[in-house]
């Protein structure tokens, strides 16, 4: 039997603990692998906007206001975790049997602001980071009138959307309290009578994320449809471009979360739900960022071939240096002395690159199957004929 927390044990030798509620099943939280995975997706969210920053920054020298905005997003993103967090420790993700008769009122009440203005930093990190991706379409098309008509129409849904969010968080309570109190909670006020409940805001709000993420989704659908491409180019974009359905699901995820927990233990669907809130954000920046990534997975691909080409023309010219044939009809090799960048004479006929001219012994050069563009990385090699052949067999 997992040990009873010394909380728990008061409240239920203070007869505050009905009787017929297991110990134990108070005594049930999931903070540590909510927070685990939180931060995680922080984590690599963080890593992805430095990548991403690099790229911009540091390889093509420019650095747009799709970036500047992404950046903004993150303080952001990372209060909403603390405060998630935080409300965890207190214990707002507990069972609804904890919050009720083990946490104190004054706790209960913490717990509720505090997720309150959790919720209302993360629409507006949502918001944010959306217009991001907006900025960021609108620099790809350019002066195409009609997908930035498109896009503009987006924009306008996506502020509506954010607007109706932010004041249903801030006024789902008259007076404003930054509450969501429960059946037990005492207000000279009435403050039950003239509340939303929790369930209707939070399925509203999701449903309005929801419709912006289909909205963010359509413009690259759009972009890629009306492009001249081929079919394969296509599918190649779509792979960078189509990250988003990922964010799509999660927002259905969100949604069937919050009917979920519309019912008596609803509290104990929070920790899932700040799970699912902080991916839909994170997964939001990094499908925006992914394109920005190209010009970094470009440069690191071009210097590995490059390496990797380099080892294999090294190792060519020191494997065919230390070959000697004697037999009759073989060719034979030689190592000359290194040839500086000038003495390299280079035409391509057909496709394949030769040397041309004379080596520094005065032998005519044959074509060279190992050169590559990158003539210069070649320190002498030659071969001459003997017996009437042409070249290294192959």
């Amino acid at each position: 039997m997992a040990e009873i927390p010394n909380n728990i044990a008061n409240a239920a030798a203070s007869g505050r603990v009905p009787k017929g509620i297991d110990l134990s099943y108070l005594a049930q939280e999931r903070n540590e692998p909510t927070i685990i995975a939180t931060l995680f997706v922080f984590s690599l969210t963080t890593f992805v906007i430095i990548l991403r920053c690099y790229a911009r920054r540091c390889i093509l020298k420019k650095f747009g206001l799709d970036d500047a905005i992404a950046v903004a997003t993150m303080p952001f993103y990372l209060v909403f975790i603390v405060l998630g967090i935080t409300v965890m420790r207190i214990g707002g993700g507990r069972h609804y049997d904890y919050i009720a008769y083990v946490m104190s009122l004054s706790d209960v009440a913490k717990s509720e602001k505090l997720d309150f203005v959790a919720h209302m930093l993360y629409v507006t990190a949502l918001f944010v980071c959306r217009l991001s991706g907006l900025a960021f379409y609108l620099r790809l098309v350019g002066r195409h009138p009609r997908i930035q008509l498109f896009i503009h129409c987006a924009t306008a849904f996506i502020v509506a959307g954010y607007l109706a969010q932010f004041f249903l968080l801030l006024l789902h309570c008259r007076p404003i309290t930054g509450l969501w109190p429960y059946p037990f909670q005492v207000s000279s006020a009435g403050l039950r009578e003239i509340c939303l409940p929790w369930g209707t805001v939070y399925g509203v709000i999701a449903g309005i994320s929801l419709g912006c993420d289909i909205a963010m989704l359509g413009i690259p659908a759009t972009l890629i449809a009306r492009l001249h491409a081929s079919r394969k180019r296509k599918i190649q974009l779509s792979f960078v471009l189509f990250p988003g359905i990922l964010v799509v699901v999660l927002s259905f995820v969100r949604i069937w979360l919050t009917f979920e927990g519309n019912t008596d233990d609803g509290s104990w669907f929070y920790c899932p739900m700040i799970v699912v809130e902080s991916s839909e954000l994170g997964g939001t920046l990094i499908a925006l960022s992914i394109p920005a990534l190209k010009p970094l997975v470009s440069n690191w691909y071009t210097r590995s071939h490059q390496s990797r080409q380099g080892f294999s023309l090294r190792y060519s010219r020191i494997w065919q240096g230390n070959r000697l044939k004697s037999a009759a009809g073989h060719t034979k090799y030689e190592m000359d002395r290194p040839m500086a960048k000038k003495d390299l004479n280079v035409s391509h006929d057909g496709g394949n690159p030769h040397f041309k001219g004379t080596s520094a012994v005065g032998r005519p050069l044959a074509p060279d199957p190992y050169l590559s563009n990158h003539a210069w990385e070649i320190e002498g090699r030659e071969w001459y004929h003997t017996h009437g052949t042409s070249g290294p067999a192959e």
